[in-house]
C-alpha cells in the first residue's frame, strides 16, 4: 500500500470522489478504496449518498478518527 501525502492538516491530499455513487453501488466502491488504503472521501448534500458513505465507514472496520470525509453544503443551506 502506497501512503498518500497529507496537508500541513494532516488530511490525505488524495481523496474518493463519490459522485454519482449511491446505495450498494457506493457502498461497493467505498469499501474497495478504504481496503486499498484510501482515507480521505470526498461527497456533497447534493449527491445525496452521505448517509451510504456513513454506513460504509461504520461498516468497514475502520476506527472513525481513521477516515477524512469532506463534503459541500447545498447552498440553500448556506445562511449566516
Amino acid at each position: 500500500m502506497t501512503t498518500v501525502p497529507l496537508s500541513p492538516h494532516g488530511i490525505p491530499l488524495l481523496g474518493l470522489g463519490t459522485w454519482p455513487l449511491a446505495a450498494e453501488a457506493a457502498h461497493e466502491a467505498l469499501l474497495m478504496a478504504l481496503d486499498v488504503g484510501f482515507r480521505h472521501i470526498d461527497t456533497a448534500q447534493m449527491y445525496g449518498n452521505e448517509a451510504d458513505v456513513g454506513r460504509t465507514v461504520n461498516a468497514s472496520g475502520l476506527k472513525r478518527e481513521q477516515v477524512f470525509i469532506t463534503t459541500k453544503v447545498k447552498p440553500d443551506n448556506l445562511g449566516k
